[in-house]
């Protein structure tokens, strides 16, 4: 990757993210064959043995390491612990959609419209629900607490004059877009917080992470289709690499995770993400918390606040009591 983007890794030190520099970023051919998920998990694991040689211990006392992850992050933190469980003792994979594949989850569990402005629009919505947190935070955008609810109450207008319900529309994406009310005009470009990486993202879409994304009709948003051909196609414009459909699936063992152990999966009743997250037990060893009532995405790795809800503070108490018991078993 070109480092100047600081894409995915976010080498730049704080406050050096310009707009010139980010309209620079892009994949570069000489170094995206490593942006995979696969070489990140070789990269923690060189790190984590890197780090276990400066730390040794004097008795030579195994040193226990536990993964934390939310989103892609919590991916990660799963599937390091399955394909290395040697060097990880265990695992919080929070949010982290691992079943959003061909063939395990239906497509229409998760929405999302390829025109511009249409895509522009539900972004908006779907950004505002993963991170609809009770307080405000700025973890895609400068939002205010329960911010699908403020979105909401700007969209309620039963008005049927085109001019109102356009206000009403505008208002009511303000408040992802523009809530501090510093913009002086919104662009259809800004609709991505390209600081999280989205260009890397949008590669990995392409290539390992085929996240199938469909809608039936029945809900806000409009009917949309699945077609590969159509994303395998763009990819290669944009990209000139082609999706494998089944990579990911394959790599990391699907839904077949009987014999994994040391995994906390974590998903929040209010995250659209959670449709592909595992949801029920799948080994008497992994364990599942929820989903948690009243959570966003991967609410529960953030700071402690006094709006966490219930569900989210029960959970970080299990997660201290399980990884405390994870630690002294190999001590």
């Amino acid at each position: 990757m070109d480092i100047a983007c600081a894409d995915y890794a976010q080498l730049l030190p704080p406050g050096r993210y310009r707009p010139a520099v980010l309209a620079k970023c892009r994949v570069d051919p000489k170094y995206s064959g490593y942006l995979s998920s696969l070489q990140a998990l070789a990269d923690y694991v060189d790190l984590i043995a890197h780090l276990k040689t400066v730390y040794t211990k004097t008795n030579n006392a195994p040193i226990p390491v536990i993964a934390f992850g939310g989103s892609y992050g919590g991916m990660l933190a799963a599937w390091i612990r399955m394909k290395y469980p040697g060097i990880i003792t265990g695992s919080l994979a929070a949010s982290a959609p691992i079943w959003q594949f061909t063939g395990m989850t239906p497509c229409e569990a998760f929405n999302k419209n390829t025109d511009d402005l249409k895509n522009y629009l539900s972004g908006a919505y779907v950004n505002a629900a993963m991170a609809n947190y009770p307080y405000p935070a700025n973890f895609l955008a400068e939002l205010p607490g329960q911010p699908v609810k403020v979105m909401c109450e700007k969209l309620s207008t039963t008005s049927k004059d085109p001019k109102v319900i356009l206000e009403s529309i505008f208002e009511g994406i303000s408040v992802y877009f523009n809530y501090t009310g510093s913009s002086e005009c919104l662009q259809l470009e800004d609709a991505n917080p390209q600081e999280l990486g989205d260009l890397g993202w949008n590669y990995q879409s392409c290539t390992e992470m085929v996240m199938p994304m469909c809608d039936k009709g029945d809900t806000m948003f409009e009917a949309s289709e699945w077609n590969i051909k159509e994303i395998s196609d763009s990819c290669y414009e944009t990209f000139k690499v082609r999706p494998v459909v089944d990579y990911a699936r394959n790599l990391y063992g699907a839904k077949e995770l009987a014999f994994t152990s040391n995994i906390i999966f974590s998903n929040g009743y209010l995250d659209p993400w959670s449709s592909g997250g595992v949801l029920h037990s799948v080994s008497k060893q992994t364990l599942v918390t929820g989903p948690m009532q009243g959570a966003a995405h991967h609410l529960d790795l953030r700071a402690s606040n006094p709006l966490d809800p219930p569900s989210v503070k029960r959970a970080r108490q299990m997660y201290k009591k399980i990884m405390n018991k994870w630690v002294q078993e190999i001590l």
